[in-house]
């Protein structure tokens, strides 16, 4: 099977974006693997061999500049990797990516796999902006969290399936290290930006340290919020026990999860899943999360962690505080999580999934694709607009 994936985020180091880990996995059972992704760099187009996966990286200035040139040069681009026409499109509904996907598809029909990882604005149904058009496009849809699953069965009505593959993360080959207990140490991991509800996992460490006093917090990431996370635990007073490390390649990261005594989620927006959980899982470690999204399907309350409402510091405080208090206890969810990332969201598993539903979508006749503009500008300004931005 000759697949092509596209995704604004190609990068085997980010654990929370799992194209490139599932192209390469692909690649190992077989198929031909290209990708597509994006850069904010002037070259219009570059290409690199990454893991047996033939990249191309478009410029997205230089792309619309270029307009309908740029098809015809992916083209040529993946014919000097000689890698032949895909059988099957799998475009992830994010960002700016799927207005070339279907600029793509509107110049050489093929069926294609969307997948989705956040909610839909209500007014998708009725939309013409590239979201919607993908999803009308599609042999099937794909969800990472059964949140999103009804909704977009309802949308999609009789027109193309809608299908729940659970996340999954390969097994990670560090074993699992002692607790902190006397220096308990919590860890965030992701984007250092709002919806990411680090600035509510500093105010909760203030909180903790009422009681905790050697409690530390290690925020592993980077993005626009680092000055206002950091004058934010100035103004608590709990700087120096906030440790910013910059992002580490993914290999490096279940050694910070084995330092860890938890594992904070504190998302404040509705994210499909959490792969940092997984891990958390794979290595005993207890989670604590925010009650939205995917995140309870992927920490289990009272299960493999503890659920509190989003931007509620008190709660977040409150919940680590008993896991601290009950050692015993915290290890009783350290161990149902492991068992859950091996039983739940095994990697075999995923990728097994995920290639039956391109088979079967490779298997069925191209739907036509209905754009209302001709232009990459006016579809890229669609796409930053619509439910492929969320």
């Amino acid at each position: 099977m000759r697949v092509r994936y596209w995704t604004n985020r190609f990068d085997f180091d980010d654990i929370e974006a799992p194209a490139a880990r599932l192209a390469q996995a692909l690649v190992e059972r077989g198929h031909h693997v290209t990708a597509v992704t994006l850069s904010d760099r002037d070259q219009l187009l570059a290409t690199s061999s990454l893991n047996g996966v033939a990249v191309a990286t478009v410029g997205l200035r230089p792309a619309v500049a270029a307009g309908d040139a740029l098809a015809p040069r992916l083209a040529e681009a993946f014919a000097d990797h000689e890698q032949p026409a895909p059988d099957v499109e799998h475009i992830e509904l994010a960002g700016e990516t799927p207005a070339l996907a279907l600029l793509q598809l509107a110049r050489e029909p093929r069926p294609a796999v969307v997948t989705v990882h956040s909610a839909l604005p209500d007014s998708t149904a009725d939309a013409d902006d590239v979201g919607a058009i993908a999803l009308r496009t599609a042999a099937r849809v794909v969800v990472d969290s059964r949140a999103l699953l009804g909704q977009l069965k309802a949308f999609l009505a009789d027109r193309c399936a809608a299908e729940y593959v659970a996340p999954g993360l390969p097994r990670t080959e560090v074993v699992p290290g002692p607790r902190l207990l006397r220096r308990p140490r919590l860890l965030c991991v992701g984007p250092l930006v709002r919806d990411s509800g680090f600035d509510v996992a500093i105010d909760a460490l203030a909180a903790i340290r009422e009681r905790f006093s050697t409690v530390g917090l290690v925020i592993v990431g980077t993005g626009p919020e680092r000055a206002a996370l950091e004058r934010r635990a100035d103004a608590l007073g709990v700087r120096g026990a906030v440790e910013f490390r910059e992002p580490v390649p993914l290999n490096r990261l279940p050694a910070l999860v084995n330092e860890a005594s938890l594992v904070l989620v504190p998302a404040r927006n509705p994210v499909s899943s959490s792969a940092i959980a997984i891990l958390a899982g794979q290595l005993l470690r207890p989670v604590v999360a925010s009650s939205i999204g995917g995140l309870p399907e992927v920490v289990e309350q009272h299960g493999s962690g503890l659920l509190v409402l989003p931007e509620d510091p008190a709660a977040l405080a409150g919940a680590v505080r008993r896991l601290l208090a009950e050692p015993g206890s915290s290890a009783d969810l350290g161990r149902r999580g492991r068992t859950l990332a091996r039983e739940r969201f095994g990697w075999d598993r995923y990728v097994g999934d995920y290639e039956r539903l391109l088979r079967e979508a490779a298997a069925q006749p191209p739907r036509p694709v209905a754009l209302p503009h001709s232009s990459l500008a006016e579809l890229v300004a669609l796409a930053t607009s619509g439910p492929s931005a969320l």
